[in-house]
């Protein structure tokens, strides 16, 4: 075996390798990840212990599936199931990793919906029970597969060592220096400002709705709530979470604030959801679409229930997405007004300048860049100056109006005044240093 296994190993890369001698290098990677199995028994115990066995899970697929399509598993049919069933392990994995926190840490750490609270609870745990017997078939057949590419059963390690049990009780005192994040006030703005610019977004795309028509179902998923999209918000919601934990976390502001935590954990919420809902729906539209594999396709939509797959994406992900985004909605907009210093600005358009699409789109990039909401007045119409689109319409709804009157924080106000007043980059006037940043 030795002798196999050292001449598998010394292919140039990029040559081709014998399936015999690819077997060798097989039965060596999935050892580790045959310990899925034993890690498996453990996310019956719930809460932190399921949640560490999902993680597991998890990063032994992930190595494991890194090694299959390291070699090209996925485009040779002998290997191509393997590799399919791999992937569908690490994906339920994920899931489960993300439900069993977020069932641990309901009305604790993290918010039950008002008026949806125990609706949401059992959801979330009909949700976990599904991809817990999923993963079980997955699991199960992967190591069935391996055992028969290998001709041998696939057995287990006797512990998964590595695995250590952690305390998630235990933490450290927080000691870090608060004075270097600077201005938390002017974050807190701008971040409860991006979640309700998202939230608004979203809401364009769908609304809270019970579905039941699975063609129905099938339809919203693969051309409305597909994964580009799903990944778009989850994105965007990681954004809004990262820049909080960045300039917020751990800050006396957020300590005098109840309110700031507790918007935090609406958005940790509506991250958790976006992820499962991610998997969910990666996992359909490959297994609907894109597997060359017809024998891998056939065994999972064996091994795995579509239609409840569809079911937790809409009467799960989607709609409890809209319940968090809408309560925690009026906080949001409570912080923006609460961190802002709200002013209004009076700007002449300068002579010569006309807002067309150049000038419109810089007023746009300093709204933008601080992330608060401003309104812009041109004649007798009003707009968001954050929108291209609405500040063209506006100006040509009143194209003899040479003022403009903006409303809202201090700091953005008196950059579009510092812009008007330098022409709007129209004029041979440079910019001045304070708007450095529309020069990136």
């Amino acid at each position: 075996m030795a002798e196999v296994e050292t001449k598998a190993a010394a292919h140039p890369a990029g040559a081709a390798v014998d399936e015999r001698d690819f077997a060798s290098l097989v039965r060596r990677h999935v050892a580790p990840f045959s310990a899925v199995k034993s890690l498996m028994e453990r996310t019956v115990s719930g809460g932190d212990v399921a949640r560490q066995a999902f993680a597991g899970i998890q990063q032994r697929a992930e190595d494991f599936v890194s090694f299959l399509d390291d070699h090209g598993a996925r485009s040779n049919r002998t290997y191509a199931p393997l590799a399919e069933y791999a992937a569908s392990v690490r994906g339920f994995a994920k899931m489960g990793r993300h439900l069993s926190h977020m069932e641990a840490r309901l009305d604790r750490e993290l918010p039950l919906p008002l008026g949806h609270e125990n609706r949401f609870r059992d959801e979330t745990r009909r949700t976990l029970e599904f991809v817990k017997w999923s993963l079980a078939n997955l699991q199960e057949e992967a190591l069935a597969e391996a055992g028969r590419l290998l001709g041998e059963p696939v057995h287990p390690p006797s512990d998964t060592q590595g695995d250590a049990v952690r305390d998630p009780s235990l933490h450290l005192p927080s000691t870090l220096d608060e004075a270097a994040v600077p201005q938390p006030e002017r974050w807190i703005a701008e971040i409860a400002s991006k979640f309700l610019a998202h939230k608004r977004i979203f809401d364009r795309q769908s609304g809270f709705r019970a579905w039941a028509d699975v063609e129905e179902m099938r339809t919203f998923v693969l051309e409305v709530s597909d994964e580009e999209q799903v990944r778009f918000y989850t994105t965007r919601i990681l954004n809004v979470l990262s820049r909080y934990d960045t300039y917020i976390q751990g800050t006396s502001t957020e300590k005098q604030d109840p309110e700031l935590m507790c918007f935090r954990s609406f958005v940790v919420t509506s991250l958790h959801l976006l992820e499962v809902m991610a998997e969910l729906v990666h996992f359909y539209e490959r297994h609907e679409n894109d597997v060359r594999s017809e024998t891998a396709k056939d065994r999972i939509a064996e091994l795995v229930d579509k239609q409840m797959v569809l079911d937790r994406v809409l009467n799960y992900g989607l709609n409890f997405l809209h319940v968090y985004m809408d309560e925690i909605a009026p906080q949001a907009e409570t912080l923006v007004e609460r961190y802002t210093r709200q002013t209004v600005a009076k700007c002449d358009v300068p002579d010569g300048v006309s807002l067309h699409a150049r000038p419109v789109s810089l007023i746009a990039r300093v709204v933008d860049h601080y992330g608060t909401p401003v309104q812009m007045s041109i004649g007798e119409t009003t707009c968001y100056a954050g929108s291209i689109l609405q500040v063209l319409m506006a100006a040509g709804q009143n194209p003899t109006a040479r003022q403009v009157t903006f409303k809202g924080d201090k700091k953005p106000l008196e950059d579009l005044c510092a812009l008007f007043e330098h022409g709007l980059g129209e004029t041979e006037l440079p910019l001045p240093k304070q708007l450095g940043y529309l020069a990136r």
